[in-house]
């Protein structure tokens, strides 16, 4: 539940000392949600979050393990050296402190690189009369165009 705090209290030698608990935030992350990189390039994206007791922050990404090869990251701050293709996707930020549900807040790194261009057999046998496909696979961001 949204919005839901506890309170726990201790007597310690005529004090009374309470704590509240807070479920975990996220305050802050150092980018809009949307990241647009150039390949070969080195990104670094810090979430900030708050709770009591603090929570712990980690970084995952959707559908895929970190750059690193680690499902998770336990730290506040993600990054990512020498930046391919292979590296962009969806990095998600989770805060949790054991109250409440945990918070999470996204990010959607693009990663912009030139064409890159593969054959799938770069010798293709055919004789007069006959036909032969050709294939070549091109990746790009943004789209490249293939004539």
């Amino acid at each position: 539940m949204m919005g839901e705090m506890s309170r726990s209290t201790e007597i310690t030698a005529g004090f009374v000392v309470s704590f509240d608990k807070v479920p975990p935030r996220i305050h802050h992350i150092s980018t809009s949600g949307h990241l647009q990189v150039k390949k070969g390039s080195s990104v670094r994206i810090e979430c900030s979050a708050s709770g009591n007791p603090t929570p712990n922050v980690t970084w995952s990404r959707k559908n895929n393990i970190l750059p690193n090869g680690e499902e998770k990251l336990h730290s506040h701050i993600l990054s990512i050296e020498n930046v391919d293709r292979h590296k962009g996707g969806v990095y998600i930020c989770t805060a949790n402190n054991g109250v409440g549900q945990a918070a999470s807040s996204q990010v959607v790194l693009h990663v912009l690189y030139p064409p890159e261009i593969t054959v799938e057999r770069p010798i293709v046998f055919s004789g007069e009369g006959h036909e032969a496909m050709l294939v070549c696979i091109v990746h790009g961001e943004t789209q490249p165009e293939v004539c």
